[in-house]
């Protein structure tokens, strides 16, 4: 997602920032122990604010990777969220970086009441990430683009041909890319890129809210 923006509502507008922690029991304790939280870019933050409509309102969403279970002894993943209040400029180490353009600073983030939004079910396994990842590729660039791209890099990319591609045999990765590449590289390549950036989508750098290594 977009910085401060991970999710926005079709019908007010509202933004959410959608942060994960280690279990309920962080998630409890950035919200109930702290008056404030650490938070991302203070520049992009303005940006939000300066371009964003009338009253429109931003939230903060968290909720812990780890289950819970419900009464129903069901694994949950409760999510919490927050209306922010407002924002204030955080100086850190990096903000006087020499080799930085501009100032970076970053934020406080006060919050106003949470509540409990709702529940949401555990797959109970693991979800293949690259599944949804290729999922959303296609949708945004097409298969075509997809297919030949990976052609370009893994070969087919037809699932039903499991057969190895015998002019590949004993070629490393780099000679296979170069063996199949053409023109057809640069322009799958720039096309995806053009589209990237017609996205204008700001990196979110919010760091992770207080250490949950544990």
């Amino acid at each position: 997602g977009s910085a401060w923006q991970d999710l926005i509502c079709t019908m007010c507008k509202s933004t959410f920032e959608v942060k994960t922690k280690a279990n309920m029991m962080k998630v409890e304790s950035n919200f109930d122990y702290y008056r404030s939280i650490p938070g991302g870019s203070f520049t992009e933050w303005c940006r939000l604010i300066n371009n964003g409509e009338r009253n429109q309102k931003k939230f903060l969403v968290m909720m812990p990777r780890t289950p819970a279970l419900n009464r129903q002894l069901q694994k949950i993943h409760p999510v919490q969220i927050a209306e922010i209040d407002y924002v204030l400029p955080r100086i850190q180490p990096r903000t006087f970086n020499p080799n930085y353009s501009h100032v970076r600073l970053s934020t406080h983030v006060f919050l106003k009441k949470r509540a409990k939004w709702f529940d949401l079910p555990s797959p109970g396994e693991k979800i293949d990430r690259d599944d949804i990842a290729k999922e959303v590729f296609i949708k945004r660039f097409q298969k075509d683009c997809y297919d030949s791209l990976y052609n370009l890099y893994f070969g087919n990319s037809n699932e039903e041909s499991k057969a190895p591609r015998t002019e590949y045999a004993g070629k490393s990765s780099e000679e296979k890319t170069a063996a199949n590449s053409g023109g057809l590289r640069v322009e799958a390549e720039e096309t995806v890129i053009e589209q990237f950036r017609a996205l204008e989508v700001a990196p979110d750098d919010w760091e992770d809210l207080l250490s949950d290594s544990d």
